[in-house]
């Protein structure tokens, strides 16, 4: 298998494998689709631009549901060519949505730290009191309801109760 000419000759951002067997290929300038045999689809160039809104994630919600991470906050795929940005985390630049309960997706930004999410609301976890959340790279939910958090200075923990609560209104503060 091989990219054409214009897709960036680095390696993608992120990849992921739709329930329907395409694979899409997250590069900073472009989003690569794939069919089940691996074969090119299309290439959608807007409005994933290198400069200005790179592409960095890629999640598959319900109904098959396209969400990706970029510069400009969270954008929902929906077709060949048709993207909209959603009024979510538009400030932001998003490096991972990952799900996070039935009910919530969590979103890590470039120097903000985490956010929570559920339908149209979204909801900033509180950093910690060094703001190593700044910067957060990777989680783990454990058996036990722990959150491991990988960060740029570190590994945190937190209680997945104690978040959702935080996010829910029901506590003002979170310990890490």
């Amino acid at each position: 298998f091989e990219l054409p000419d214009s897709v960036p000759r680095v390696r993608p951002n992120d990849i992921l494998e739709k329930s329907n067997g395409e694979y899409l290929l997250a590069y900073s300038g472009c989003l690569v689709v794939l069919d089940q045999h691996f074969q090119l689809n299309y290439i959608q160039k807007e409005p994933f631009d290198h400069a200005t809104n790179q592409l960095l994630c890629l999640y598959e919600g319900t109904n098959d549901k396209i969400w990706a991470g970029t510069q400009h906050g969270i954008q929902e795929i929906i077709s060949q060519n048709q993207t909209v940005l959603l009024p979510i985390l538009e400030d932001q630049t998003i490096t991972t949505i990952v799900p996070f309960t039935e009910d919530y997706l969590l979103a890590f930004s470039i120097g903000e730290g985490m956010f929570l999410i559920k339908g149209d609301t979204t909801k900033r976890l509180p950093l910690d009191k060094k703001e190593r959340l700044r910067n957060t790279h990777s989680i783990l939910v454990d058996q036990q309801g722990k959150v491991w958090i990988g960060t740029s200075n570190g590994l945190l923990v937190a209680n997945k109760w104690e978040l959702l609560a935080y996010a829910e209104g029901r506590i003002e503060t979170v310990y890490y």
